[in-house]
């Protein structure tokens, strides 16, 4: 059993696969959508639409970064409340 510090230590490591890392890997034809049209685009947020086993889905995603430069630009994976607009927009537009 791991460690508090040790599981920690996991979700931090620089090799652990990011959310569009994961897209990548498990969805096809992945389109990402952007904005909510009222107030900004949060770039912590990666959301849209892909297929799982040739069935659409919507797809949210939180994204860090890989380097200083994208964690800045992704605001080291911490969304700001437009991002939780564009979370329930997405949800909300293919119910």
């Amino acid at each position: 059993m791991k460690t508090a510090y040790e599981k920690v230590q996991a979700a931090r490591a620089k090799g652990r696969p990011s959310g569009i890392g994961f897209i990548k890997g498990i969805f096809t034809d992945f389109i990402e959508l952007h904005g909510d049209r009222r107030f900004a685009e949060d770039s912590a947020i990666v959301g849209g639409i892909a297929r799982l086993r040739n069935r659409p889905v919507t797809v949210i995603a939180m994204e860090k970064g890989g380097n200083t430069k994208e964690k800045v630009f992704r605001n080291f994976g911490s969304p700001n409340p437009e991002g939780y607009r564009v979370m329930e927009g997405i949800i909300v537009s293919y119910l």
